[in-house]
């Protein structure tokens, strides 16, 4: 199984003192998590800021060493790529963002989010 996460998600669960991909780890054993090249910068981009989420930012970006995360090249925004990567190899979304969550599934898509207790729903 595939489980693509999206920045919404690895904030927020960072901000609630979790740490996604271990959480993801223990939830879906063997699961391949899947990054966009693009979630990266963005993860990059608000730990440089000065935003209530760069703390948050920075320290996901800091976990991504100590976990096998796969990253992908992308060529669009980060919610398309997200969008047609999760229906192209059937991968499981774990996003906070409504908007996103209505587009994957709006095509059939599989979607979860990540509660402030690390859960995933």
């Amino acid at each position: 199984m595939r489980l693509v996460m999206d920045t919404s998600s690895i904030v927020f669960a960072v901000s609630n003192h979790v740490d996604p991909f271990s959480a993801a780890e223990i939830e879906f054993p063997g699961c391949e998590i899947v990054l966009s090249r693009g979630v990266i910068r963005e993860l990059k981009g608000l730990g440089s800021g000065k935003s209530r989420h760069a703390g948050y930012a920075k320290a996901a970006v800091g976990m991504l060493a100590a976990h096998r995360v796969t990253v992908l090249d992308d060529n669009s925004t980060v919610d398309d790529w997200i969008v047609k990567y999760a229906t192209e190899s059937n991968a499981l979304v774990c996003t906070n963002d409504s908007g996103l969550k209505a587009r994957i599934l709006e095509l059939g898509g599989a979607v979860i989010g990540i509660t402030r207790s690390g859960k995933f729903r």
